[in-house]
């Protein structure tokens, strides 16, 4: 493989007769996709995510809006390649996180009470895209998504994520409307949703979600939010370092890029560029019958994908 860090082998599954649609290696380099008159676009981008050390992304269920209740699930949030969006999804914000592919200015990393405005995770334009909230031991990632050219077309409104422990690899889609979050976007947070942890005094409220721009009013401690907006001088006194918690960052092999002047997440591309543009100008390159990645190596695991 000489310097390429990930590879994809496509070949003929009438040949191979293999039981599955992909089989990647989670934090590896190489994935195995039978093709059946030609290459899923959206199995590639899912194997190629195991090989960038993401799982599947499941919901948590949350009754009552009361973060304390939640109780994982088994279903998937369709919020991302990784949990059945096709590749026609972005990466959620928690996945962007773990990778460093947001950049400073592009979340805060909320440590007062604060009201804040987000533009969509994809948009056009530049602001916060992601709000990462203390809950306990654990964090609660709040982003906006919106259609951005084809991308996220079937994705909109403002979601939120329970990350376990600063895992950010690990978070799962908040689901408080689980009879309902079969509709599309049926899990989004409407404009007055409200999601509390009582025990750690943490209060999340959409004021208002609309088009590309949503405002989200966050409560820490008990203090209640200021109703305005958070102006964008005060964002760096309140996000840090703006540095997510990564719990396993020395093994993710991604470089972040922190440049006040970039905004990582901003493609305006199709699903065809999805991936590469997510992360921040990976090259995704077609040799012969292979698909090739440029990245750091990893330690291996696999995953397996049945038909």
């Amino acid at each position: 493989m000489g310097r390429l860090a990930h590879l994809s082998i496509v070949f003929p599954h009438e040949k191979a007769g293999c039981g599955f649609a992909g089989f990647g290696s989670v934090n590896g380099g190489i994935s195995w996709v039978p093709a059946d008159g030609g290459a899923d676009q959206t199995v590639l981008v899912h194997e190629f995510g195991h090989n960038f050390g993401y799982p599947h992304h499941m919901k948590t269920n949350c009754s009552d809006s009361d973060l304390a209740s939640c109780k994982d699930s088994e279903d998937i949030s369709h919020k991302t390649p990784m949990g059945g969006g096709t590749a026609a999804a972005g990466l959620t914000a928690p996945e962007l996180l773990s990778s460093k592919w947001l950049s400073g200015r592009e979340v805060v990393k909320v440590g007062k009470s604060g009201t804040y405005k987000l533009q969509s995770l994809y948009g056009p334009g530049t602001g916060v895209r992601a709000l990462d909230i203390p809950v306990g031991d654990d964090r609660l990632v709040v982003e906006l998504r919106n259609a951005s050219g084809t991308l996220d077309k079937n994705i909109q409104g403002v979601h939120a994520y329970r990350v376990p422990k600063s895992d950010y690899r690990n978070a799962r889609l908040v689901d408080v409307t689980p009879k309902s979050s079969e509709k599309p976007n049926g899990d989004a947070l409407a404009k007055g949703a409200t999601l509390t942890d009582k025990a750690h005094k943490v209060e999340v409220e959409v004021v208002e979600s609309s088009g590309g721009q949503a405002t989200v009013a966050v409560s820490l401690n008990g203090e209640p939010a200021p109703a305005q907006s958070t102006a964008a001088a005060d964002h760096e006194a309140q996000s840090g370092d703006s540095k997510p918690d990564v719990a396993n960052a020395a093994n993710n092999g991604s470089k972040g890029d922190d440049s006040s002047s970039d905004n990582l997440a901003v493609t305006g591309g199709d699903s065809s560029t999805m991936l590469p543009a997510a992360a921040g100008g990976a090259a995704l390159l077609v040799i012969g019958g292979g698909f090739l990645l440029r990245s750091r190596r990893r330690r291996t695991a696999t995953a397996r994908h049945g038909r």
